[in-house]
């Protein structure tokens, strides 16, 4: 009977985007420029570049890559909060459109960024975490005198998010109906 009723799992939903084409990235040339204003990726400064190459710089002076446009994008627009959360693939195709200045550094030198297209595909990813994976430790003091009650503490943790996985735990003396949960969010696997 408690195998049917007590859940066997929890599931991990985050956000999972994928960038399906080089984007396109319009900006300002100047005379004696030889590429269009139309640039890819790979004519940027040291050849072709990923979405995680430094190849912007804000107007602060910071150097940001693709994905830190996109993560302020996301945040500032709320591009998912139009996805729904049914862990299916969403294509999508958004216009960023800097709001300071923006630059690009090209091979003939920084140039101002006025709009990045990109098609993506976005997802409210659903990762299901068995609770017979936890990692499960019983304690109890070693002086038997000890006021202390034996206490069992369970954890598991997801595996497949990039930007951040969580590590749920839960602790409990035997016998009582008091539970306490901690999570913690724990960096992702790298891409």
């Amino acid at each position: 009977m408690r195998s049917w009723i007590l859940p066997r799992f929890v599931v991990h939903v985050y956000k999972q985007c994928d960038l399906i084409e080089p984007p396109e990235i319009m900006f300002d040339a100047e005379r004696g420029d030889d590429f269009t204003t139309h640039a890819p990726m790979e004519g940027v400064e040291g050849g072709a570049s990923t979405p995680d190459s430094p190849v912007f710089i804000a107007s602060d002076g910071a150097v940001l890559t693709l994905n830190d446009l996109w993560l302020r994008a996301d945040d500032q627009l709320k591009i998912f909060d139009g996805i729904p959360i049914d862990d299916q693939v969403h294509m999508c195709r958004i216009t960023l459109t800097p709001s300071d200045c923006l630059k690009l550094r090209t091979r003939v030198g920084e140039r101002r960024v006025n709009f990045i297209r990109m098609a993506l595909l976005l997802r409210w990813k659903h990762e299901r975490i068995a609770l017979d994976a936890a990692h499960v430790v019983s304690y109890r003091p070693a002086n038997p005198s000890d006021p202390m009650l034996p206490q069992v503490r369970a954890e598991f943790e997801s595996l497949e998010a990039t930007k951040s996985n969580v590590r749920f735990g839960v602790q409990f003396e035997p016998g009582r109906d008091n539970l306490s949960f901690t999570l913690q969010l724990t960096p992702g696997k790298k891409a």
